[in-house]
């Protein structure tokens, strides 16, 4: 009798499948992904029913002027699908009301975590995430740090960790930094900011805190030591100030506007010309602060209404209309034949 161990050819074909399937997995998840738009919101009713569905829906503020302006465009065209958006003070809070089964799908600012779809595998259910829009942070600085072109993530961390105080530790002016940011409180930018840069919970006593963009736009343009971080869509355009390039390391730089450089302050009283937005930096993720808005759906066995509502209205974001209104209202559209 032999002592050869005996082979199990079923086992080691099942072992080798879930290899290959683990591995076409993490190149889908790791490559940057592509969207092919639908033409048109009417065009979704070919592909799933919107009939008579009422859905609650949550999101943060960054979702906040989405809804408002695209919804009621929606409810024109599908008017039995009858859409609520509730807001949140975060992307986690939305992920545990649709864990609760308190709203049909969700809106997230993040990545889902581990222990999130953990939570609804425990449920006999499971998380999907499809993006539809693009956010990044923008840098911005006032015009008269004309030798500062840059900044690492490492260095925006320390400035605002407070380990960085004066601009001639980067290879600026004797000039102190003055870091401005909206409260924590005002908007989820500032809870994504702190953890996707400065690593910390809270912003430090040192920074200084507006209102909203228009306010630290403001500062920024009037204090020549200032600093500030907010939508990109919404501070680089604005010539009244410098938007700076980032980089994870200093000499790997990615500028968000277009063209060599940006329009000088001269250039901006005078000709009232608005910096370029450079959307694909975004969209390819080679600008660092860089993420994607996106709609959560949970799956059950089957399919129910909830999913149906989550699905439905993915699609209807991921339309040459739905993309549209995005950029126009503050985000970076996804699709790639836009």
């Amino acid at each position: 009798m032999s002592n050869h161990p005996r082979k199990h050819p079923i086992l080691l074909g099942s072992l080798l499948t879930s290899i290959v399937v683990f591995a076409v997995s993490l190149y889908l998840f790791l490559r940057l992904p592509t969207f092919e738009c639908l033409d048109n919101l009417v065009e979704v009713k070919n592909h799933i029913n919107l009939a008579d569905r009422r859905s609650t829906y949550s999101g943060s503020d960054i979702w906040k002027p989405i809804a408002y302006h695209i919804d009621p465009v929606i409810q024109q065209i599908y008017p039995d699908f009858r859409l609520n958006y509730s807001q949140t003070s975060d992307s986690t809070t939305a992920v545990q009301q649709l864990l609760n089964n308190d709203v049909s799908f969700s809106i997230l600012s993040r990545p889902l975590r581990d222990q999130e779809q953990q939570k609804a595998e425990n449920q006999g259910a499971w998380l999907e995430q499809i993006p539809v829009a693009i956010d990044g942070f923008g840098i911005i600085v006032n015009h008269q740090l004309d030798s500062i072109a840059g900044l690492t993530v490492e260095q925006l961390r320390e400035i605002y960790r407070g380990n960085i105080r004066n601009w001639q530790e980067l290879n600026g002016p004797d000039l102190p930094i003055v870091p401005y940011s909206q409260k924590k409180q005002d908007t989820e930018r500032v809870t994504l900011f702190l953890n996707q840069v400065v690593n910390k919970p809270q912003l430090e006593s040192h920074v200084k805190l507006v209102n909203n963009n228009a306010a630290g736009i403001k500062q920024v343009a009037n204090n020549p030591g200032a600093i500030y971080y907010g939508a990109a869509s919404e501070l680089i355009p604005d010539c009244r100030v410098k938007p700076l390039a980032l980089g994870k390391q200093e000499n790997s730089f990615i500028a968000p506007y277009k063209g060599d450089s940006v329009i000088s302050a001269e250039q901006c009283q005078q000709q009232s010309k608005q910096n370029q937005l450079n959307w694909s930096v975004f969209r390819d993720q080679k600008y660092p602060l860089t993420r994607y808005i996106s709609i959560v759906i949970k799956h059950h066995e089957g399919t129910d209404e909830q999913e149906q509502a989550g699905k439905g209205y993915s699609q209807l974001m991921l339309t040459e209309q739905g993309q549209f209104l995005i950029r126009k209202l503050g985000l970076i559209e996804i699709c790639q034949n836009n």
